[in-house]
């Protein structure tokens, strides 16, 4: 799928914080869902798709996070016909 192919394109947030014996990974409840997500939602128009996320992250969350890298995307249906892009950043709290 080419990314003429996307409809929707969407930033979002692998956030994490080393702790004493490990790490935690930071994900948010949507209750129209009932389900557990990492942090993401949709580009603004002019707005790059790493400022989404770290943008996304920091209104879902309240934490400013340091980018630490694009660690990959996903493509999934929405709605009736169109196709949605997530992008995903590692970031540390």
């Amino acid at each position: 799928m080419e990314k003429k192919d996307v409809d929707v394109q969407a930033g979002g947030g692998l956030v994490y914080r080393k702790r004493k014996g490990g790490v935690e990974v930071l994900v948010v409840h949507r209750p129209s869902y009932d389900d557990w997500s990492f942090p993401k939602g949709k580009q603004n128009p002019g707005e790059k798709l790493k400022e989404t996320a770290l943008r996304e992250v920091e209104e879902e969350t309240g934490y400013r996070c340091r980018l630490k890298g694009r660690v990959g995307q996903v493509r999934y249906p929405v709605g009736r016909n169109q196709v949605k892009e997530v992008s995903y950043w590692a970031m540390k709290v």
